[in-house]
């Protein structure tokens, strides 16, 4: 039989709160040391290697200070409210409220949230399943697909 009421995963709000995560951590240094091993095997003038060598440094920097610390105006929480809107959370200017991007991404290894704030800015919170509550990260990688099964 089937319930005319929605099941409470679709009833209530997802409280999505990014902690620490081994696995982002890990996957950010891979691909940065990866990316500089290529780049010094390539024939290439020492100063563009040098160059290079440090644009991926600072780019492994600025990745880990903003998605594994969540410091700067990263996200840090985000709120989805049963009517499809978001509060969201960022270090550096509290809770504004925001929309979530169409090109977000929600796979169980992975969830890539965009968000467009009012004055334009975007921001993406990495979700990973060690670094968010378990129930809350399923609830919202089933709220997405259903949602992007909607007729528009």
């Amino acid at each position: 039989m089937i319930s005319a009421t929605p099941p409470a995963s679709f009833s209530a709000p997802i409280h999505l709160r990014a902690g620490a995560s081994r696995r982002l951590a890990l996957g950010i240094l891979l691909s940065h040391v990866g990316a500089a091993a290529i780049a010094m095997t390539v024939t290439l003038p020492g100063w563009f290697k040098l160059a290079l060598g440090g644009a991926l440094l600072m780019s492994l920097g600025w990745s880990w200070y903003w998605h594994v610390l969540h410091r700067g105006d990263a996200v840090t929480e985000a709120v989805l409210y049963t009517d499809g809107t978001w509060l969201v959370t960022t270090a550096g200017r509290g809770t504004i409220p925001a929309v979530l991007a169409s090109d977000s991404f929600a796979q169980p290894w992975l969830t890539a949230l965009l968000f467009t704030f009012e004055d334009g800015r975007r921001r993406t919170l990495l979700l990973l399943p060690d670094n968010t509550e378990a129930d809350a990260f399923r609830r919202l990688r089933v709220r997405l697909k259903f949602w992007s099964l909607r007729p528009s």
